[in-house]
């Protein structure tokens, strides 16, 4: 339960950060140096599909793949212990599953659920994932696996999805925007 409440807390913030990233578009003032803000109001609907997310499908999944990691993913032969007598290739291996398996299933996950919740059909999700997936995926990787070794090296199992979700909160803020991006290169078309 409190994996749930915290995942929807920092999805919901991460939107929310987006949201006013996204609004804060660039208009010029008499100084080019100085960006305006465009007026706006907070699309609440979509920050409370981010928080629906988190709550129902990051923070209990998210629970899960950590136990699992943590309990089943081990290198057979690593002597070199980091802490609890894990190795530092336990380390190594539990990142390069989470982020060849949960990595791109879950930038899959949200970006479809998304697209769902907001009313998109099947075939338009299906097109923003062609679009969209693999350079999320991208990004991802060059962001999280530094953050997931410190996470399996030293964050207590009952901690880690509030640690990266803390962390996360800009990570979320790209993932909401990626989600709700149109394309400049194609229209993705309905």
């Amino acid at each position: 339960m409190g994996n749930m409440v915290t995942a929807a807390t920092l999805y919901g913030t991460g939107d929310v950060l987006a949201q006013t990233i996204q609004k804060f578009h660039g208009e010029k003032s008499q100084n080019p140096a100085i960006l305006t803000p465009a007026p706006h109001e907070l699309d609440a609907s979509r920050t409370l599909r981010n928080i629906a997310y988190g709550a129902f499908v990051f923070g209990p999944v998210g629970h899960w793949w950590y136990g699992f990691v943590q309990n089943k993913i081990f290198w057979p032969l690593g002597k070199n212990a980091i802490r609890g007598g894990q190795s530092a290739l336990d380390v190594a291996s539990r990142v390069v599953v989470d982020q060849l398996c949960f990595a791109p299933v879950g930038v899959a996950a949200y970006l479809g659920a998304m697209g769902l919740m907001s009313g998109d059909t099947v075939g338009k999700v299906k097109q923003k994932l062609d679009y969209t997936w693999m350079d999320t995926v991208i990004a991802n990787w060059a962001v999280w696996p530094a953050i997931q070794v410190f996470t399996f090296a030293w964050v207590p199992l009952n901690q880690r999805v509030g640690f990266v979700g803390v962390l996360g909160v800009f990570w979320n803020a790209y993932l909401s925007w990626t989600a709700t991006k149109s394309s400049s290169k194609r229209e993705i078309m309905a």
